[in-house]
């Protein structure tokens, strides 16, 4: 019991020279009238006090994770958990205007060999820093009813017109050099029937045997960004503003790389929508669908199927 008095005292001395206390050091734990912690229940705090008394600054540990120099760094709203060989400390970090929510996670290994013989416990650091999620509300523009278009709806995309028979439609496919193919419920046409301006495949949907919807899915090798813009301003100078809006760009996806990085891994959730009083719906898509592992950029045409007049100019 010699030892651990040695010890108990050693570690009170120690804590009372560091300059910042854990979580579990706020508490007078097993403390008697002079505020001193028993031997007994110091053991398994004995490890964390040892090998947290000298740590590096958080600006220094935050710098490598978000790319900012230590002296930029603004460190502020530090809080932490202490839990069993665990801990996590947190903290808000600013540079540049940005803000970053950043956590360490520390985890002891406990042997209390170390007060008798010359073991020696580990400690291992983790570091991670994100940037803050906007609290910015998604910017959702709709109208309570139907936009006056400029134009007459379109009647048909990708060299198919809306409205036209299943057999006329496989014949406008496979003479252009695609193939036709029903996969179940849906049927495809490998390319478009007219050119676009970029590759692209055709989704194709029949209202009783009349093709009623068209889907065109184009998937970039980068610039998605531009692809996306170029098709709505497209569309936007044809039909003029959308019925809805919704666009909203996260802010780790800012940059080109950052924008396509974030397509491809389906983190972007785009629409733009045209609507006419009579039922006619064209979208402009970015996201990934529920029914596939990748993401595309696409343009979706639907009417129903006893409409027919439109405007035979569409993209």
């Amino acid at each position: 019991m010699g030892r651990l008095k040695v010890a108990a005292d050693a570690l009170n001395r120690l804590g009372a020279r560091r300059g910042r206390r854990s979580q579990c050091e706020s508490h007078e734990v097993g403390a008697g009238a002079t505020g001193r912690v028993a031997p007994a229940l110091l053991l398994p705090f004995a490890l964390g006090s040892l090998l947290g008394a000298c740590a590096p600054t958080r600006e220094a540990m935050t710098a490598g994770e978000i790319g900012c120099r230590p002296g930029e760094l603004s460190v502020h709203d530090e809080a932490s958990s202490v839990g069993w060989a665990q801990s996590a400390d947190t903290w808000v970090a600013e540079c540049r205007g940005r803000r970053f929510i950043c956590t360490e996670v520390t985890t002891s290994s406990v042997d209390f060999g170390w007060l008798f013989d010359d073991s020696v416990d580990s400690r291992d650091s983790d570091v991670s820093c994100h940037e803050e999620i906007s609290s910015t509300p998604l910017k959702v523009e709709a109208r309570e009813a139907p936009l006056e278009p400029r134009s007459e709806p379109p009647i048909g995309g990708a060299g198919f017109e809306l409205g036209s028979a299943r057999q006329a439609t496989r014949e406008r496919c496979e003479s252009n050099g695609h193939a036709f193919r029903d996969e179940g419920a849906q049927t495809f046409c490998s390319g478009a029937a007219a050119s676009l301006g970029f590759e692209a495949s055709t989704q194709l949907t029949f209202c009783r045997d009349v093709l009623c919807g068209i889907t065109i899915s184009q998937v970039p090798k980068s610039g998605w960004a531009t692809a996306f813009k170029d098709l709505d301003a497209r569309l936007t100078d044809k039909y003029g503003p959308a019925t809805v809006r919704r666009v909203r760009v996260p802010s780790i996806c800012r940059t080109t790389e950052q924008f396509d990085r974030c397509a491809q891994e389906g983190a972007l959730d785009f629409e733009v929508r045209w609507q006419w009083s009579r039922g006619e719906r064209l979208r402009l898509v970015l996201d990934r669908p529920a029914t596939s592992d990748a993401a595309s950029l696409r343009l979706v045409y639907v009417t129903p199927p006893d409409v027919r007049r439109g405007d035979s100019s569409a993209l």
